[in-house]
């Protein structure tokens, strides 16, 4: 908006110029008259103007490059002026003069050198061709002189009204840019005083937050190492579990084998028991045959007692021994009884022995069950405690990490603390540029303003 090129039209007061230069339609005729004469100079005094600003340092690069330009248009635009042609074409030529000069960075004065080296070209030209007295040659000389003034004069003007306009155009961008400018800026520093007050209160709450995240993290680093602690003893006690477990498993075992061998000695006394019944039966049968014998004995003894008696004197011996065998026999039968009453109480004994060992036997079997089962808990529970001891050894290791990662956190939070407390001063900071940064604005669009 600041930058636009120039924007160049046609000169006020043209016709007023004219006669301020004593210009008029005889002037512009006696212009005319003499174009002839002048018009082989022209081209001479352009090379002599195009050359002279090529020696010059502050020009050389502009008349090195456009240099021929500049002469070509410089030409057709004297040439317009000295053969009196102050029309429109001739201020259309004055425009794209200074619209040349305005793109090549060039002003009009440039100009003057040029119109000075037309106008001596242009006296020593009519000196040459027409020896005139002095009175007419200054009255000639005059008229290429105001023509060339008035030649200057116009493109100052056009140049200089130009430059007014964009002077005024810039001067209202200028105030529309400030205005705007201004408007942005006290948004900004506005926004950048809200901000500084927004960044000072997070900061300040990050602050707490930090301080709070600091003193949690120092209770977990203290709860980790409580539960490091915590795993080490259960790592102790879970090593002792697994090693009375093993002990309770073979003891167990051993239960299990004892349990095995009573049950075997148990079958084996069963045994032993029954074959004693099946004598003790077999005794008995013996027995009672001892009976029959005895009974059968002491009958014939009676028998022999009554034919002792029928006999008398003669059979008093026989009775004598029959006597005896009697009381033998009776003796025999009751101890015959008496072993019979043993066997039977053996017998008794032996089948109350079978049943008492039978449920010993059974009992055995049920506590060899039972141990089975005892041991197959046992190693179910080593495995279990295995598992556990592994698990209790892994916590163990992810206690200790996580107490390093804890103590990592530590660091951090106290890197955090620092940041924290440098963003606080820089938020303090901040607070304090955005006060002076408005009250430097303010001066400067003051001091603007007033300029």
């Amino acid at each position: 908006m600041l930058t636009q090129p120039l924007q160049f039209s046609a000169s006020s007061f043209f016709d007023e110029r004219r006669r301020l230069f004593s210009l008029d339609q005889a002037a512009c005729d006696r212009l005319s008259r003499l174009w002839p004469i002048v018009q082989p100079c022209l081209a001479e005094a352009m090379h002599k103007f195009v050359d002279a600003y090529r020696n010059m340092s502050i020009s050389r690069t502009v008349f090195s490059t456009h240099g021929d330009a500049i002469r070509s248009l410089e030409l057709e635009h004297f040439s317009l002026l000295l053969s009196g042609q102050l029309d429109d074409i001739y201020q259309q030529s004055c425009i794209d003069l200074c619209v040349q000069h305005a793109e090549l960075g060039l002003t009009p004065r440039v100009r003057i050198m040029c119109a000075n080296l037309v106008l001596q070209a242009v006296l020593d030209r009519l000196a040459q061709r027409n020896p005139l007295s002095a009175g007419k040659l200054a009255r000639t000389a005059r008229i290429f002189t105001n023509a060339l003034c008035f030649d200057i004069a116009t493109t100052l003007t056009i140049y200089q009204e130009a430059a007014a306009k964009g002077t005024d155009r810039r001067q209202v961008a200028i105030d529309v840019a400030i205005a705007e400018f201004e408007k942005i800026v006290g948004s900004v520093v506005a926004n950048l005083r809200d901000a500084a007050g927004v960044l000072s209160q997070q900061t300040n709450t990050m602050l707490d937050r930090v301080e709070e995240t600091n003193r949690r993290t120092r209770c977990a680093s203290e709860t980790t190492l409580e539960a490091a602690s915590n795993v080490r003893a259960t790592i102790n006690a879970t090593t002792e579990l697994q090693s009375s477990i093993t002990a309770i498993s073979q003891q167990g075992l051993k239960s299990r084998e004892i349990a095995d061998k009573g049950g075997s000695d148990a079958e084996a006394s069963m045994r032993v028991i029954r074959e004693l019944a099946e004598a003790a039966q077999q005794i008995g049968s013996i027995t009672n045959t001892i009976s029959a014998l005895a009974e059968q004995t002491n009958l014939l003894a009676l028998n022999a007692t009554i034919e002792a008696a029928h006999a008398g004197v003669a059979g008093r011996g026989f009775a004598i021994v029959a006597a005896e065998v009697k009381d033998l026999s009776r003796q025999t039968h009751a101890a015959a009884q008496r072993i019979g009453d043993q066997i039977t109480a053996v017998q008794s004994a032996s089948s109350h022995s079978i049943e008492q060992i039978g449920t010993v036997l059974d009992r055995m079997q049920q506590i060899a069950q039972v141990t089975s089962a005892i041991a197959a808990s046992v190693c179910e529970q080593e495995v279990a405690t295995q598992a556990i001891s592994e698990a209790v050894r892994q916590t163990a290791g992810a206690s200790a990490r996580a107490s390093e990662n804890v103590k990592a956190i530590e660091t951090v939070v106290e890197k955090n603390v620092v940041a924290a407390e440098e963003m606080a001063a820089w938020a303090s900071r901040l607070s304090h540029d955005s006060g002076e940064l408005t009250v430097k604005v303010d001066a400067f669009f003051r001091r603007v303003r007033e300029a």
